[in-house]
């Protein structure tokens, strides 16, 4: 377990990362956003609730900023290995999916990755041009 405590300025590190990846177009993986805050990705409180819980505070700020912007954190996905408790999809993890589902922007019946492609797409277009 890392003592690492995210600071206001990890946090806007973070904002910018994905922002910048957004209008590039492309993702960055979880690995990459952590190694760069100093988490350890194997341990469950920094994956989960330090790097997931800012992830979910980046989303939040963005929607009060925006109630229609996109959740810019789609472009953190997973890399496709089997570390940390199996196989793993290039996709985020299922906080981002329980968030969508909690905002009501992931219909019931669509699938996760349906939504997921649906919702990257939304962020690529809404952060090209800004």
């Amino acid at each position: 377990m890392s003592n690492k405590i995210l600071t206001s300025t990890d946090i806007q590190w973070l904002y910018d990362e994905c922002k910048k990846f957004a209008r590039q177009g492309k993702v960055t993986s979880y690995g990459n956003v952590a190694q760069h805050l100093g988490l350890d990705l194997s341990d469950v409180d920094d994956r989960v609730h330090k790097l997931g819980g800012a992830l979910d505070d980046m989303n939040k700020m963005e929607r009060k900023r925006d109630s229609n912007a996109p959740m810019i954190s789609a472009v953190v996905i997973h890399k496709a290995d089997t570390k940390y408790g199996g196989f793993k999809t290039r996709m985020p993890g299922t906080g981002f999916f329980k968030l969508a589902k909690d905002w009501g922007k992931q219909p019931k019946g669509m699938s996760d990755l349906d939504f997921f492609k649906k919702e990257l797409t939304n962020v690529f277009k809404y952060w090209k041009n800004r």
